[in-house]
């Protein structure tokens, strides 16, 4: 017994031995199937990698303090998706990816554990059918998208003086897409109760139908990415008929997740009429930037619309 005893002693110092030298631990089922390999830098795991059936299911990599840092990745078995995620010291930070087996996905960028910016959900054409504006993990407002061919019929909300009226039913007369833009009211729980609609544009072969009724938005035209150094021209536009005499104004600066504005944004007025400017913006940082602020026109010293102004842009590097 005393013999039995030294010989398995013996095997479990070897194997642990193995692993102070830096090689992998591998671990495996009943039936000697691997489902798990761990890798150790300086004698601490620093990488995992999980097995389902001789695939490889998950990798996670590690900092020192044993949690999650780098792009960790998951096959979720059983509902046809796989996800790449960025952790710095065990929190989410920058974009996660969600990529379904269908082509969809979705993309939800994380700011150090909270969701913080635009999450994007694209269908299995690689279109984008619906945005959601996030601060500091509290959704405030969706961009809904729907694509739409001559003869379909749609309701959509009527607005007077910028307020919604009462839904009315369109009979589309040509290929076009419609944006809906809804305020997302929330519980206490922070789950979406209610989606309250605060505007529409109309876009007919990639460029905003100027002469639309139903325009209820405004539009912004930037480039997804540019270098730093580089100034960001955002070109604003507010595609509503039929409007004389106003002025637009703008407030760029950071949102609070309450829609107010911190202290220090920047304010812009410009001239009579002219409802389509160009903005340059140098203030940002190498990585996710977010363009936000409030679009307002003025009439006769009356306030007639506030928009929100939610944008997004990524600044690499220097040439």
């Amino acid at each position: 017994m005393k013999l039995a005893f030294f010989y398995v002693l013996l095997i479990g110092t070897i194997s642990f031995s193995c692993t102070e030298k830096g090689k992998p631990l591998h671990e495996y089922d009943s039936n000697g199937v691997l489902i798990k390999s761990t890798y150790f830098k300086d004698s601490r795991p620093s990488k995992i990698i999980k097995f389902h059936n001789d695939t490889i299911v998950e990798v996670i990599y590690l900092d020192k303090e044993n949690k999650k840092h780098g792009i960790c990745y998951k096959k979720n078995l059983g509902e046809d998706y796989y996800s790449e995620t960025n952790y710095i010291h065990g929190q989410k930070h920058g974009n996660v990816y969600v990529m379904f087996d269908d082509g969809s996905r979705i993309v939800q960028p994380f700011n150090h554990g909270e969701v913080h910016g635009i999450e994007y959900f694209y269908n299995s054409s690689g279109n984008i059918d619906s945005e959601i504006f996030w601060i500091m993990g509290k959704p405030l407002i969706e961009k809904d998208i729907t694509y739409l061919s001559k003869g379909d019929k749609i309701y959509c909300t009527a607005f007077e003086n910028r307020k919604a009226m009462q839904q009315i039913e369109i009979v589309i007369d040509q290929n076009k897409t419609m944006e809906f833009y809804n305020l997302l009211e929330l519980n206490d729980s922070g789950h979406i109760t209610k989606k309250v609609p605060i505007g529409n544009l109309d876009i007919v072969d990639d460029t905003i139908d100027t002469t639309s009724i139903h325009n209820a938005y405004h539009y912004v035209d930037m480039p997804d990415t540019i270098y730093f150094g580089d100034t960001l021209i955002a070109k604003i536009k507010i595609p509503i008929p039929n409007i004389n005499g106003c002025i637009m104004k703008l407030k760029v600066g950071k949102l609070k997740n309450d829609l107010s504005l911190e202290a220090g944004y920047i304010e812009y007025t410009f001239e009579k009429n002219s409802l389509e400017v160009e903005l340059p913006i140098d203030n940002y940082e190498v990585g996710y930037n977010l363009i936000t602020g409030y679009v307002q026109l003025v009439k006769d010293d009356v306030l007639i619309m506030t928009n929100l102004l939610f944008e997004d842009v990524i600044v690499l590097p220097a040439k």
